[in-house]
């Protein structure tokens, strides 16, 4: 995964590429649009062969967003709003083969440049976000 200002338009892009032989293309996100401060980190859910990416804007906004890599359409990461212009993102999972189910911790700075971290609970091809907190120590 990888963020691009595409030829001719004023939008970065995420794409995704998925390297086979040596002619595969990138696949596009048209609608998530994230800034030139962004960030990524992608997720990738086993049991159900889909992908989530969570990226950063924060040129005017300051919030995370996730992206399900089927409906192209960018969720704002409730809790969110003080994430650190181009802050780093790391993403870890636990996944539960019997339950078929997800749990995401995601890391960010905020704009204090403190470490924070949000739990994701992936189900049914969405996120619910909780337990938004600074990292201590």
């Amino acid at each position: 995964y990888y963020l691009n200002l595409p030829q001719g338009t004023p939008q970065y892009a995420i794409y995704e590429l998925n390297i086979q032989d040596s002619s595969s293309a990138p696949t596009v996100y048209s609608g998530p649009t994230p800034s030139g401060n962004s960030n990524l980190a992608a997720v990738y859910f086993s049991p159900n062969k889909d992908r989530f990416i969570i990226f950063s804007n924060t040129d005017t906004r300051h919030y995370l967003y996730w992206v399900n890599s089927t409906l192209q359409s960018a969720n704002r990461i409730s809790g969110t709003g003080s994430v650190m212009s181009a802050s780093p993102l790391a993403a870890t999972t636990i996944t539960n083969v019997q339950t078929r189910s997800m749990t995401i911790f995601l890391y960010y700075m905020d704009v204090n440049t403190l470490l924070n971290r949000i739990v994701g609970k992936v189900t049914d091809n969405e996120i619910h976000w909780y337990a938004n907190q600074v990292v201590e120590g």
